[in-house]
C-alpha cells in the first residue's frame, strides 16, 4: 500500500515534469473520460499532497483529486520509476526496458500499458495512473471540504 511518502514523491515528479505545462488529460480504459474533459488541454499550476491524497490543479480552477489506496500506482515514461503499490507485471516491464537494443527506436509516447485510468502527457512527459481508490475532478469548494 502507497503511504504518504511515496505520494508527497509523485507530486515532486508531477512539479518537475508537469506543472506549468499544459496538460493531454485522457482516460485510456475509459473509466474517467468523462472527468478527463474538464482538465484535457489545460495548464497544470501545482501538485500537491496532503497525507495520501493528491491534488493536481489546474488554471481553470479545477483539481484531480488522486488517493492511490491499496492498488493504486502512478507510472512515469521515460524512467523505469514505478511510484505506489508495486506490480509484478512493471518489473517485468522495466526489465524489458532495460534489455532493449540500441537499435530499437524510442517511441513516444509509449502506448497505454493495461487499465491506464487517466494518462497526463505533455510534449515531453508522461504519467499513467492504475488502480486508485479516488480518482475525480474537484472544484476549489470540494478541494476545501476534503482538506477539512
Amino acid at each position: 500500500m502507497p503511504e504518504g511518502h511515496s505520494v508527497h514523491r509523485i507530486a515532486r515528479e508531477f512539479r518537475r515534469h508537469f506543472v506549468g505545462h499544459t496538460v493531454a488529460v485522457s482516460s485510456p480504459q475509459g473509466r474517467f473520460a468523462a472527468g478527463a474533459l474538464f482538465v484535457d488541454g489545460q495548464r497544470m499550476i501545482a501538485a500537491n499532497a496532503v497525507g495520501k491524497q493528491m491534488f493536481l490543479e489546474f488554471e481553470n480552477g479545477l483539481s484531480l483529486r488522486i488517493h492511490l489506496g491499496i492498488y493504486g500506482a502512478w507510472d512515469f515514461a521515460g524512467e523505469t520509476k514505478s511510484i505506489g503499490a508495486p506490480r509484478v507485471r512493471r518489473r517485468r516491464l522495466a526489465e524489458a526496458e532495460f534489455e532493449r537494443t540500441e537499435s530499437e527506436p524510442e517511441l513516444f509516447p509509449p502506448e497505454p500499458v493495461g487499465q491506464v485510468r487517466v494518462r497526463l502527457l505533455t510534449d515531453s512527459a508522461v504519467a499513467d495512473l492504475r488502480g486508485p481508490t479516488a480518482c475525480e475532478v474537484a472544484t476549489a469548494d470540494e478541494v476545501a471540504a476534503v482538506l477539512a
